[in-house]
């Protein structure tokens, strides 16, 4: 049953439980339908047969009182009127009888006894019909004589007939009812056993159903479970193609790529342990590098002290240089002035044209040196940005 879906299985149980209930439900109507063609039967043969019959056995009856009655009554003429007419309606009814029984019954001891019955009636009408017809004569010796000779051997004999014939109607309603009680004991039987293998069938139905729903939704609850409690270890999966083989298989590929993500978690765990030791590495190296920096910074700020130190001695000497450098101006300006004098002194003076002239040299010679000093307090104050 795993082989179908959960719809298709519901379908197929419920509509095997739905056949099973309308065979039942057929079997037990033409069960009926035989136990109610006995009783048509019953209704049709033997019911109608032993009314007839005693219908026919209550006229002959009535008959034979009226040859009883006529004797009684032969010195009173109504009477006899009223009994000669009870007579004729009683032969119609008799004669009547007759006819539907022997319409009702065409062969066989039943049909045998109804015609003997019968005889006997005609043998003994002619000889009621002559008791009338001597009592109307008042020959009442002859009548009497009559009705105590053949009607009564003819009476009894019809008697005999009566009970034969009802003896055969007792027979046959018996057996009747006998084939009636067999076969609504067969039916009952066979109805009990149809009902008792319906119902083994639904609830093997019903068990096979329950049981191919309810142990995969076990399954599949006891992987979960397991799953739940951290354990992926592999589990049988069983075949099928319905809803809880799906589930199952889900659960298993579920199952699978929780382990495959577990198993990345604990590489990509692994990597970063390392990756952090490798970090507590560097920043221990990075450290160090900082004790060095810092050293080497302390070192240059005490180089920059320094040489901010040296800066402000260079500035200080510059300041000397600047200051010497304008004294060396105004000294070249009045050397300058001087020469001019002592040009125009030379024209004037040439016999101190000698004198003079190492005079003027001295004087070349200095602003020559101050300009080299100069050079060298500018390119100090280039170097130092001053």
């Amino acid at each position: 049953m795993r082989r179908f879906k959960i719809t298709l299985r519901l379908v197929i149980c419920f509509a095997v439980t739905s056949l099973l209930m309308v065979a039942l439900g057929a079997f037990c109507l033409l069960q009926m339908q035989a136990t109610r063609t006995q009783g048509e039967a019953v209704e049709s043969g033997a019911l109608p047969s032993i009314a007839t019959a005693d219908a026919i056995a209550i006229g002959l009856v009535k008959l034979r009182s009226e040859t009883t009655r006529l004797i009684a009554n032969a010195d009173d003429p109504g009477a006899v009127i009223n009994s000669k007419i009870n007579v004729e309606q009683l032969r119609n009814e008799v004669e009547k009888g007759f006819s539907e029984y022997l319409a009702r019954v065409q062969s066989g001891t039943e049909h045998d006894s109804i015609v003997a019955l019968q005889d006997a009636y005609k043998a003994f009408m002619p000889g009621l019909q002559d008791q009338i017809a001597l009592i109307e004569q008042n020959k009442l010796g002859e009548a009497r004589m009559l009705a105590n000779t053949m009607l009564s051997l003819q009476g009894d004999l019809m008697d005999m007939q009566v009970q034969l014939l009802r003896e055969l109607n007792k027979q046959s309603a018996a057996t009747a009812v006998e084939a009636a009680s067999a076969s609504y004991e067969q039916t009952r039987i066979i109805a009990l056993s149809a009902i008792g293998l319906v119902l083994a069938l639904t609830l093997l139905l019903a068990w096979r159903l329950s049981v191919s729903i309810i142990h995969p939704v076990r399954q599949a609850l006891h992987i979960a479970s397991t799953i739940a409690d951290g354990d992926l270890s592999e589990h049988p999966i069983p075949d099928g193609k319905d809803e809880t083989a799906q589930l199952l298989i889900t659960l298993g590929r579920m199952r699978t790529n929780l382990h495959s993500t577990i198993d990345q978690i604990y590489a990509a765990a692994t990597q970063l342990s390392q990756s952090v030791q490798e970090m507590g590495s560097i920043a221990e190296a990075s450290a160090l590098n900082l004790q060095l920096q810092n050293t080497e910074i302390e070192q240059a700020a005490v180089a920059v002290n320094q040489m901010s130190q040296a800066a402000i001695e260079v500035a200080g000497n510059a300041s000397n240089t600047v200051t010497e450098s304008e004294t060396s101006t105004q000294a070249a300006a009045q050397g300058q002035d001087k020469l001019s004098a002592t040009i125009l002194s030379i024209k004037e003076l040439t016999e101190n044209v000698l004198d003079s002239s190492h005079q003027a040299q001295g004087l070349a010679e200095r602003p020559q040196s101050i300009s080299s000093i100069l050079d060298v307090i500018r390119a100090i104050a280039n170097q130092t940005n001053l």
